[in-house]
């Protein structure tokens, strides 16, 4: 088997495994608890806490852990929105946002809030005239994705961050997808939020956090104990999240080789197809991340190809794996202007540094061995 969805998510990797066991069963202890083995737990966690911030250039009290980036951009949204402070009622995001964004955008809206969803261009990159010009009085909160999940596309958030901030909006930015490929600095990017999710750097899923700046006031969506300073009541998912304070400091350690590794196989791929007849690269190496290749193929559904690749045992996906149930064109395809004959026949390769060449040359022989049997 050829596993090449690693934007749905990634395996843990062995040493993060190893660093989370022992708190399933003989550190099992509550971390709220005040005698010495739910101590030395709390104490686990924190550390936990600070090598996941300082894998952003965060300060460790400015992370709030979560349950993933689903539930990181929801408090993102809502938590700023609904906060006692926050007298706006505008909000600008993009088209091509993951559901985390746009789903409590839309609850938003249902209550009176407005929200601008700005367009992008072939690439998929938000223009940032189109910013300025969106921005108003009412302006509160902008949220712009980093590293698309289906495509791959890069935003310059460090621009589109001080755009907001020149209006005294907050900026979030979805981070999920960028953290294997990006240099991922929350003082750098100037952000005010930043949601993370660990099983997309190969660490445990059920866990993530956001990234919260001193000083931005944010209301909590999970209301109960004294859990992230008041603001996620419930006791934390110990194994997990040492688990992803592990594999943050791994992906650290590590991402700089990783990336040219993925480079080297995208380019392979991209090569290979590019200037063909009937094929279409969306995710050109100039405008897109490392990590993602989104391929489209004219009059071809996406789904057959999938399927052909699968019984090949070769694994790629349709698209973001939060939205396999719909096999209608992607939102993030269409609203990228991609050409009518190809909208149906988008399909993403997503890769790792762990993935070969040969490897590479093998999923391109498929793909093309899909294209001539489904294309007659």
């Amino acid at each position: 088997m050829i596993y090449a969805d690693y934007s749905a998510t990634t395996p843990v990797r062995p040493e993060v495994l190893e660093a989370m066991t022992p708190y399933y069963s003989q550190l099992f202890f509550n971390p709220s608890s005040v005698y010495p083995a739910g101590r030395q737990v709390r104490e686990a966690l924190e550390k936990a806490r600070a090598r996941t911030a300082d894998c952003i250039g965060a300060e460790a009290e400015e992370i709030i852990f979560t349950s993933g980036g689903t539930e990181s951009d929801n408090m993102a949204i809502k938590g700023v929105t609904l906060h006692p402070d926050n007298k706006k009622r505008h909000i600008i995001t993009t088209e091509i946002e993951h559901h985390g964004v746009l789903e409590p955008c839309r609850q938003l809206e249902e209550q009176g809030f407005s929200v601008t969803y700005l367009s992008v261009d072939r690439y998929g990159r938000v223009s940032e005239t189109d910013l300025r010009k969106a921005i108003t009085e009412d302006t509160f909160l902008v949220s712009v994705m980093w590293v698309n999940n289906e495509t791959g596309a890069v935003q310059d958030i460090k621009k589109l961050a001080r755009i907001a901030h020149q209006s005294g909006a907050v900026f979030h930015t979805d981070a999920v997808q960028a953290m294997t490929t990006q240099p991922v600095d929350v003082r750098e990017t100037e952000v005010d939020l930043l949601t993370i999710s660990a099983h997309k750097f190969y660490g445990p899923k059920g866990c993530g956090a956001l990234y919260c700046r001193k000083g931005i006031p944010v209301s909590a969506l999970i209301k109960g104990g004294q859990q992230e300073n008041h603001l996620r009541g419930g006791t934390e998912n110990v194994p997990s999240l040492i688990g992803m304070g592990h594999a943050a400091m791994l992906l650290k350690e590590n991402r700089e080789k990783s990336v040219k590794q993925m480079e080297r196989l995208k380019e392979r791929i991209v090569t290979r197809f590019s200037g063909r007849e009937g094929i279409l690269i969306n995710s050109g190496p100039d405008y897109s991340a490392p990590s993602v290749c989104n391929i489209g193929f004219a009059g071809i559904e996406a789904e057959a190809v999938v399927f052909y690749m699968n019984r090949a045992g070769i694994l790629i996906s349709m698209g973001a794996a939060c939205n396999t149930k719909s096999v209608e064109p992607s939102y993030v395809i269409r609203a990228m202007g991609v050409p009518e004959e190809y909208l149906r026949g988008c399909v993403r390769i997503s890769l790792s540094s762990y993935m070969t060449e040969t490897e590479a040359d093998t999923i391109c022989d498929c793909l093309e061995a899909a294209f001539r049997r489904l294309n007659r």
